[in-house]
């Protein structure tokens, strides 16, 4: 038996918020990074949680350590060392619509080697979470894909989020051939409207979900629309449900929050099963319905982890919130 439901490796970051006055501008940070906000929705939905990363030996690093304890992931794999913590400054549109500004030369999260991997927690994982935002260079590249690797190797499932970030690439082709790889890899995968277009050479979503699907061994894979929903696909069906009507704050993390629920009915789906999941269009629009009201939740407030919804935060939304039609 497995100890740790989701463990994830990725980057390790301080969100900050910045906001504008007449005479200043002032900074609200968070522990960021979408593999932390992703274990932090898992872990208030009462799954077990680990994450692996680097951050600096700096007070942004023992920050962030400590708000992902307080999130209920463990932080063993959280190394850190003298290279600085990453940070990301968040801007917010009218609508809630985020832009980012990295400050991630040769910082911590990027710098992560294979020599750093806790590869007990990679054996001891049902499902091990990546996405490329720390891939755009070695040594945390070559880290991530050994780690995907030693996972496999011990039967966990392998889940990646492409989380793409063109101004973090030097090469387009490149972000495109390391995305490639690691949906290679994948048994489950997230990927927004762009990524899959950029992915498939589908502009229609649907299609590009399909083509996708159809190019890779996943076993199960999601498309976000934003305020329009989400798509999902598996070998036995496809479903595409409207999101719900919320007052949106702050979209950071809700593409997160949105695969940590994924996730966690994922893995109660297999846990009950005495054989093969069924993964067909009814159970794929509950999947849907559950995830999209935790990500719509995600975005009433500011933050990626400190927003993170509860089964009651879900079941609240699903019953007073309407849903998106289009």
């Amino acid at each position: 038996m497995k100890h740790y439901d989701i463990v994830a490796i990725g980057e390790g970051l301080i969100d900050f918020l910045g906001v504008s006055g007449a005479d200043d501008i002032r900074l609200l940070g968070n522990p960021g990074g979408g593999p932390p906000n992703m274990l932090a929705a898992a872990a208030k939905l009462g799954r077990r949680t680990a994450f692996i990363s680097k951050v600096g030996n700096d007070i942004f690093g023992d920050f962030f350590r400590k708000k992902i304890a307080e999130a209920g992931i463990e932080y063993r794999g959280v190394v850190s060392d003298a290279y600085l913590t990453t940070l990301a400054i968040v801007s917010l549109d009218e609508s809630g619509d985020r832009s980012f500004a990295f400050y991630r030369e040769r910082t911590a999260d990027i710098m992560l080697s294979e020599d750093d991997l806790d590869l007990d927690l990679l054996r001891d994982c049902k499902i091990l979470h990546f996405s490329t935002v720390n891939m755009t260079k070695d040594p945390a590249r070559s880290a991530n894909f050994t780690a995907v690797r030693h996972a496999k190797e011990a039967g966990a499932k392998i889940s990646f989020d492409p989380n793409f970030r063109e101004f973090l690439w030097n090469d387009k082709d490149e972000a495109i051939h390391v995305a490639s790889k690691g949906l290679a890899l994948a048994d489950y995968a997230k990927l927004g409207e762009e990524e899959a277009a950029m992915l498939s050479g589908e502009t229609n979503p649907e299609k590009a979900a399909r083509a996708i699907f159809d190019a890779n061994s996943l076993t199960f894979l999601a498309v976000t629309l934003g305020a329009e929903g989400s798509i999902a696909v598996t070998a036995d069906g496809f479903a595409r449900v409207p999101s719900y009507d919320v007052k949106t704050v702050d979209t950071t993390g809700s593409g997160d929050a949105f695969w940590g629920a994924a996730l966690h009915r994922l893995l109660s789906i297999e846990e009950s099963a005495s054989e093969t999941p069924d993964l067909r269009d009814e159970i794929l629009t509950n999947i849907l319905s559950y995830a999209n009201a935790s990500g719509a939740h995600a975005s009433t407030s500011k933050g990626g982890i400190p927003s993170v919804a509860s089964e009651d935060d879900i079941a609240n939304c699903m019953a007073t919130a309407v849903a998106f039609i289009h």
